[in-house]
Protein backbone atom coordinates (compact mmCIF):
# COMPACT_ATOMS: atom_id res chain seq x y z
CA UNK A 1 0.00 0.00 0.00
CA UNK A 2 1.40 3.60 -0.87
CA UNK A 3 1.53 5.92 1.58
CA UNK A 4 1.06 9.61 1.24
CA UNK A 5 3.63 12.65 1.26
CA UNK A 6 2.34 13.97 5.03
CA UNK A 7 3.27 10.15 6.46
CA UNK A 8 5.77 10.61 9.37
CA UNK A 9 9.50 9.13 8.53
CA UNK A 10 9.80 5.57 9.95
CA UNK A 11 12.91 4.67 11.30
CA UNK A 12 14.19 2.79 8.69
CA UNK A 13 13.68 5.65 6.54
CA UNK A 14 15.51 7.69 9.12
CA UNK A 15 18.37 5.24 9.06
CA UNK A 16 18.50 5.70 5.28
CA UNK A 17 18.18 9.13 5.39
CA UNK A 18 21.37 12.18 4.66
CA UNK A 19 22.14 13.72 7.42
CA UNK A 20 21.31 17.35 6.06
CA UNK A 21 17.86 16.03 5.97
CA UNK A 22 17.13 14.98 9.48
CA UNK A 23 13.42 14.00 9.87
CA UNK A 24 11.83 15.88 12.96
CA UNK A 25 11.95 14.73 16.55
CA UNK A 26 9.05 11.77 17.72
CA UNK A 27 8.54 10.72 20.52
CA UNK A 28 9.69 7.03 21.37
CA UNK A 29 7.61 4.46 19.39
CA UNK A 30 7.28 2.37 22.70
CA UNK A 31 7.14 4.49 26.61
CA UNK A 32 8.47 3.27 29.75
CA UNK A 33 8.51 4.12 33.42
CA UNK A 34 11.31 6.87 33.06
CA UNK A 35 8.93 8.20 30.24
CA UNK A 36 6.17 8.33 32.76
CA UNK A 37 7.85 9.54 35.30
CA UNK A 38 9.33 12.62 33.43
CA UNK A 39 7.38 15.56 32.97
CA UNK A 40 8.23 16.43 29.89
CA UNK A 41 8.09 13.40 28.17
CA UNK A 42 4.56 12.40 29.66
CA UNK A 43 3.59 15.60 28.12
CA UNK A 44 3.90 13.78 24.71
CA UNK A 45 1.77 10.84 26.22
CA UNK A 46 -0.90 12.75 28.31
CA UNK A 47 -3.53 12.57 26.22
CA UNK A 48 -3.23 8.50 25.34
CA UNK A 49 -1.49 7.08 28.61
CA UNK A 50 -4.21 6.10 31.34
CA UNK A 51 -3.66 5.15 34.85
CA UNK A 52 -4.36 1.62 33.87
CA UNK A 53 -1.09 1.50 31.30
CA UNK A 54 0.99 3.28 33.83
CA UNK A 55 0.65 0.82 36.65
CA UNK A 56 0.75 -2.14 34.28
CA UNK A 57 4.69 -0.80 33.15
CA UNK A 58 5.44 -0.12 36.23
CA UNK A 59 4.50 -2.87 38.02
CA UNK A 60 5.76 -5.25 34.92
CA UNK A 61 9.49 -3.26 35.59
CA UNK A 62 9.50 -4.33 39.28
CA UNK A 63 8.04 -8.34 38.14
CA UNK A 64 10.73 -7.90 35.68
CA UNK A 65 13.77 -6.99 38.24
CA UNK A 66 12.81 -10.07 40.31
CA UNK A 67 13.00 -12.79 37.77
CA UNK A 68 16.07 -14.04 38.09
CA UNK A 69 16.58 -13.98 41.94
CA UNK A 70 12.97 -16.03 41.98
CA UNK A 71 13.74 -18.23 39.38
CA UNK A 72 17.27 -19.10 40.98
CA UNK A 73 15.58 -19.74 44.00
CA UNK A 74 12.92 -22.28 42.60
CA UNK A 75 15.24 -24.02 40.95
CA UNK A 76 17.42 -24.10 43.92
CA UNK A 77 14.37 -24.89 46.42
CA UNK A 78 12.31 -26.96 44.54
CA UNK A 79 9.14 -27.88 46.68
CA UNK A 80 10.41 -25.34 49.54
CA UNK A 81 10.63 -22.42 47.52
CA UNK A 82 6.99 -21.32 49.16
CA UNK A 83 8.37 -21.71 52.33
CA UNK A 84 11.71 -19.69 51.38
CA UNK A 85 9.41 -16.63 49.72
CA UNK A 86 7.51 -16.48 53.16
CA UNK A 87 10.65 -16.14 55.14
CA UNK A 88 11.98 -13.64 52.52
CA UNK A 89 9.00 -11.39 52.18
CA UNK A 90 8.22 -9.32 49.27
CA UNK A 91 12.43 -8.95 48.56
CA UNK A 92 12.26 -11.42 45.58
CA UNK A 93 8.47 -12.11 44.91
CA UNK A 94 6.66 -10.44 41.87
CA UNK A 95 3.51 -9.13 42.44
CA UNK A 96 2.05 -12.05 40.31
CA UNK A 97 3.73 -14.53 43.17
CA UNK A 98 2.27 -13.40 45.97
CA UNK A 99 -0.27 -15.77 48.36
CA UNK A 100 -2.34 -14.45 50.13
CA UNK A 101 -0.69 -15.24 53.16
CA UNK A 102 1.97 -13.24 52.38
CA UNK A 103 0.24 -10.66 51.42
CA UNK A 104 -1.16 -10.33 54.73
CA UNK A 105 1.77 -10.87 56.28
CA UNK A 106 3.26 -7.71 54.51
CA UNK A 107 0.34 -5.84 55.62
CA UNK A 108 0.95 -6.45 59.05
CA UNK A 109 4.43 -5.57 58.92
CA UNK A 110 4.01 -2.32 57.19
CA UNK A 111 1.13 -1.31 59.88
CA UNK A 112 4.04 -2.04 62.47
CA UNK A 113 6.57 -0.14 60.72
CA UNK A 114 4.20 2.81 60.58
CA UNK A 115 2.67 2.53 64.29
CA UNK A 116 6.29 2.55 65.40
CA UNK A 117 7.39 5.53 63.41
CA UNK A 118 4.46 7.88 64.27
CA UNK A 119 5.26 6.47 67.87
CA UNK A 120 8.50 8.00 68.00
CA UNK A 121 8.34 11.54 66.09
CA UNK A 122 5.27 11.31 68.67
CA UNK A 123 7.56 11.38 71.18
CA UNK A 124 9.96 13.78 69.76
CA UNK A 125 6.96 16.32 69.45
CA UNK A 126 6.21 15.73 73.16
CA UNK A 127 9.70 17.09 74.34
CA UNK A 128 9.12 19.98 72.43
CA UNK A 129 5.84 20.71 73.45
CA UNK A 130 6.84 20.59 76.80
CA UNK A 131 9.46 22.68 76.03
CA UNK A 132 6.83 24.83 75.23
CA UNK A 133 4.53 24.71 78.17
CA UNK A 134 8.28 25.23 80.42
CA UNK A 135 8.29 28.78 78.84
CA UNK A 136 11.56 27.77 77.35
CA UNK A 137 13.34 30.83 75.33
CA UNK A 138 12.15 29.94 71.20
CA UNK A 139 9.79 26.89 72.75
CA UNK A 140 7.18 27.89 69.70
CA UNK A 141 9.66 28.54 67.06
CA UNK A 142 11.77 24.84 68.47
CA UNK A 143 7.81 22.85 68.04
CA UNK A 144 7.50 24.39 64.80
CA UNK A 145 11.27 23.86 63.71
CA UNK A 146 10.59 19.97 65.15
CA UNK A 147 7.49 19.24 63.24
CA UNK A 148 9.29 20.35 60.21
CA UNK A 149 12.47 18.29 60.90
CA UNK A 150 10.44 15.22 61.56
CA UNK A 151 8.22 15.53 58.54
CA UNK A 152 4.69 15.58 60.77
CA UNK A 153 2.39 16.55 57.35
CA UNK A 154 3.63 13.13 56.02
CA UNK A 155 3.68 10.77 58.53
CA UNK A 156 -0.01 10.37 59.08
CA UNK A 157 -1.41 12.18 56.95
CA UNK A 158 -4.72 11.88 55.04
CA UNK A 159 -4.60 14.50 52.29
CA UNK A 160 -1.40 16.71 51.50
CA UNK A 161 -2.53 20.38 49.93
CA UNK A 162 -1.05 21.38 46.48
CA UNK A 163 0.34 24.90 48.65
CA UNK A 164 2.86 22.46 50.50
CA UNK A 165 6.39 22.00 49.10
CA UNK A 166 6.72 18.47 48.96
CA UNK A 167 10.35 18.75 47.67
CA UNK A 168 11.35 21.64 50.14
CA UNK A 169 10.58 19.90 53.30
CA UNK A 170 11.76 16.52 52.37
CA UNK A 171 15.29 18.68 51.71
CA UNK A 172 15.18 20.39 55.46
CA UNK A 173 13.76 17.25 57.11
CA UNK A 174 16.15 15.56 59.81
CA UNK A 175 17.75 12.03 59.15
CA UNK A 176 15.38 10.64 61.49
CA UNK A 177 12.58 11.83 59.68
CA UNK A 178 13.04 11.43 56.37
CA UNK A 179 13.82 7.57 57.66
CA UNK A 180 10.35 7.37 59.68
CA UNK A 181 8.47 8.84 56.50
CA UNK A 182 10.28 6.21 54.56
CA UNK A 183 9.20 3.83 56.98
CA UNK A 184 5.62 4.92 56.66
CA UNK A 185 5.66 4.40 52.67
CA UNK A 186 6.95 1.24 52.52
CA UNK A 187 10.21 2.39 51.42
CA UNK A 188 12.38 1.23 54.06
CA UNK A 189 12.86 -1.97 56.27
CA UNK A 190 12.16 0.29 59.65
CA UNK A 191 11.72 3.64 60.69
CA UNK A 192 15.58 3.38 61.94
CA UNK A 193 18.57 2.43 59.62
CA UNK A 194 20.02 -0.95 60.63
CA UNK A 195 23.20 -1.11 62.58
CA UNK A 196 22.51 2.39 62.97
CA UNK A 197 22.94 2.57 66.21
CA UNK A 198 26.69 1.20 65.81
CA UNK A 199 27.84 3.91 63.37
CA UNK A 200 28.84 7.51 63.61
CA UNK A 201 26.37 10.16 63.08
CA UNK A 202 27.57 11.31 59.96
CA UNK A 203 27.84 7.86 58.14
CA UNK A 204 24.06 7.58 58.89
CA UNK A 205 23.99 11.15 57.77
CA UNK A 206 25.47 10.16 54.77
CA UNK A 207 23.81 7.17 54.11
CA UNK A 208 20.37 8.87 54.30
CA UNK A 209 21.07 12.00 52.20
CA UNK A 210 22.24 9.28 49.23
CA UNK A 211 19.90 6.65 49.51
CA UNK A 212 16.60 7.08 51.57
CA UNK A 213 16.13 11.33 50.97
CA UNK A 214 16.09 10.80 47.01
CA UNK A 215 14.00 7.59 47.61
CA UNK A 216 11.49 9.78 49.40
CA UNK A 217 11.55 12.47 46.83
CA UNK A 218 11.11 10.23 43.87
CA UNK A 219 8.11 8.28 45.36
CA UNK A 220 6.03 11.82 46.38
CA UNK A 221 6.63 12.78 42.60
CA UNK A 222 5.48 9.35 41.53
CA UNK A 223 2.03 9.75 43.85
CA UNK A 224 1.88 12.93 42.63
CA UNK A 225 1.75 11.54 38.94
CA UNK A 226 -0.55 8.86 40.06
CA UNK A 227 -3.15 10.99 41.70
CA UNK A 228 -2.91 13.23 38.21
CA UNK A 229 -3.90 10.63 36.21
CA UNK A 230 -6.25 9.00 38.75
CA UNK A 231 -8.10 12.37 38.51
CA UNK A 232 -7.49 12.54 34.55
CA UNK A 233 -9.26 8.77 33.93
CA UNK A 234 -12.18 9.71 35.74
CA UNK A 235 -11.58 9.38 39.62
CA UNK A 236 -11.90 7.15 42.32
CA UNK A 237 -15.52 5.99 41.36
CA UNK A 238 -13.98 4.11 38.36
CA UNK A 239 -11.63 1.91 40.13
CA UNK A 240 -11.72 -1.34 41.44
CA UNK A 241 -11.76 -2.33 45.30
CA UNK A 242 -8.14 -3.98 44.60
CA UNK A 243 -6.71 -0.84 43.21
CA UNK A 244 -8.24 1.05 45.72
CA UNK A 245 -6.58 -1.09 48.47
CA UNK A 246 -3.00 -0.65 46.44
CA UNK A 247 -3.42 2.94 46.18
CA UNK A 248 -4.40 3.73 49.83
CA UNK A 249 -1.47 1.24 51.05
CA UNK A 250 1.16 3.22 48.64
CA UNK A 251 0.30 6.49 50.17
CA UNK A 252 0.55 5.37 53.89
CA UNK A 253 -3.13 4.54 54.65
CA UNK A 254 -1.88 0.60 54.86
CA UNK A 255 -3.31 0.80 58.90
CA UNK A 256 -6.93 2.43 57.06
CA UNK A 257 -9.13 -1.08 56.75
CA UNK A 258 -7.65 -2.79 60.06
CA UNK A 259 -10.33 -4.25 62.10
CA UNK A 260 -13.32 -4.26 59.18
CA UNK A 261 -14.49 -6.92 57.06
CA UNK A 262 -13.73 -6.80 53.48
CA UNK A 263 -17.18 -4.43 52.44
CA UNK A 264 -16.88 -1.89 55.22
CA UNK A 265 -12.95 -1.91 54.52
CA UNK A 266 -13.41 -0.78 50.40
CA UNK A 267 -16.36 1.76 51.86
CA UNK A 268 -13.21 3.42 54.00
CA UNK A 269 -10.54 2.96 51.52
CA UNK A 270 -12.47 4.72 48.52
CA UNK A 271 -13.75 7.31 51.10
CA UNK A 272 -9.99 7.91 52.38
CA UNK A 273 -8.28 8.36 48.71
CA UNK A 274 -11.39 10.29 47.32
CA UNK A 275 -10.12 12.46 50.07
CA UNK A 276 -6.44 12.62 49.12
CA UNK A 277 -6.81 13.07 45.86
CA UNK A 278 -9.34 16.09 46.36
CA UNK A 279 -6.69 17.27 49.10
CA UNK A 280 -4.00 17.46 46.48
CA UNK A 281 -5.76 19.45 44.07
CA UNK A 282 -8.77 17.58 42.30
CA UNK A 283 -9.41 19.22 38.94
CA UNK A 284 -6.97 21.70 40.10
CA UNK A 285 -4.38 19.56 40.07
CA UNK A 286 -5.02 18.76 36.60
CA UNK A 287 -4.92 22.78 35.31
CA UNK A 288 -1.78 22.72 36.90
CA UNK A 289 -0.30 19.86 35.32
CA UNK A 290 -1.58 20.70 31.89
CA UNK A 291 -0.23 23.62 32.19
CA UNK A 292 3.23 21.97 33.20
CA UNK A 293 3.14 19.40 30.35
CA UNK A 294 2.45 22.12 28.17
Amino acid sequence: MSTTTTAPPSPCAADSASPSSSPPPHPPPVYAVKHINNAAMLGEYAAKVSRGEFQLIRRAAYDVRRIIPFSLILMLCGEMTPFVVLALGSLVTPFTCRVPRQVEKERVKACLRKERAVRAAEVDGAVAAAAVADGVSGGELSLKVNAIANLDVLLNATAIPPSVDINGLINHASTAGVLRACAVFGLSRGHELAGGSLLPGFVVAEVVNQVYRPRLRRWMRYLEVDDWLIVKNGGVEGMSADEIRIAVHERGGVDVPVGLKDGEAEVVERRWLENWVRGRGGEKMIERWNVELD
